[in-house]
């Protein structure tokens, strides 16, 4: 059985499923008597097992810097350009959006150290 996790230790993530795919799911999780929630926490560790480590978190890191890196460079012209905390603005509204998207603190200080003006 997997670990329980206590509601401050976790996210919820909401996803829609195909009618098959969801009727296949259910299928699985009565015949194994668990939830349908607990296949897909089984699925998704094995997964993260697998390719969870410091090298693809520093890719993954590296990735989202320079797609961002890029968004900036494309509306940086938006801002007044005689505004000396552009990039600082910019930055704090990144670091809002990133951690709305439930990235860890290390991760979203890592991605703003990366940018630069």
């Amino acid at each position: 059985m997997a670990d329980k996790l206590h509601p401050s230790e976790s996210k919820f993530v909401g996803v829609w499923l195909s009618q098959q795919t969801n009727s296949f799911l259910s299928l699985y999780a009565l015949s194994k008597r668990i939830s349908k929630s607990e296949v897909i926490r089984r699925i998704l560790k094995g997964w993260e097992e697998e390719i969870v480590d410091w090298k693809a978190i520093q890719e993954l890191i590296s990735d989202v810097t320079a797609r961002l890196q890029q968004e900036w460079k494309d509306k940086k012209r938006l801002y007044s350009i005689t505004d000396p905390n552009r990039f600082t603005i910019h930055k704090e509204d990144l670091e809002i959006r990133l951690r709305r998207k439930g990235l860890e603190k290390d991760h979203i200080k890592l991605i703003l150290e990366g940018l630069t003006q």
